[in-house]
């Protein structure tokens, strides 16, 4: 046998081998964080929520209906209502909410 084809043989008996890609080394695949969730105060409930949301899920978390409750922030004096249930917003740690209702009130 010639020095070229035992070269060939060793090469073919070679172990093969693969690199994983750096997300996936031990064990670990890339993934999503989880969303941040942070707690509010609905109606003076404290309320488990994402960070990123909407008033709908806001409002649902708190047992709220959103198809008869609006959700309105509120700053100090200033009240910013939520007319759109599914308008995305951005909620903060302690951040205080009101509901209000999107209905007839009935005059007694």
């Amino acid at each position: 046998m010639s020095v070229a084809n035992q070269s060939e043989i060793d090469k073919s008996e070679a172990p093969v081998t693969s690199v994983a890609p750096a997300s996936e080394s031990k064990g670990h695949t890339m993934k999503e964080k989880p969303p941040k969730t942070v707690t509010v105060e609905v109606d003076e409930a404290p309320v488990a929520t994402p960070k990123e949301t909407t008033p709908r899920a806001v409002l649902v978390a708190a047992g709220r209906d959103p198809a008869a409750r609006q959700l309105v922030r509120v700053k100090g004096k200033h009240q910013e209502p939520f007319p759109d249930p599914d308008q995305h917003i951005k909620v903060h740690e302690g951040e205080r909410f009101i509901t209000t209702s999107t209905g007839n009130t009935p005059v007694s």
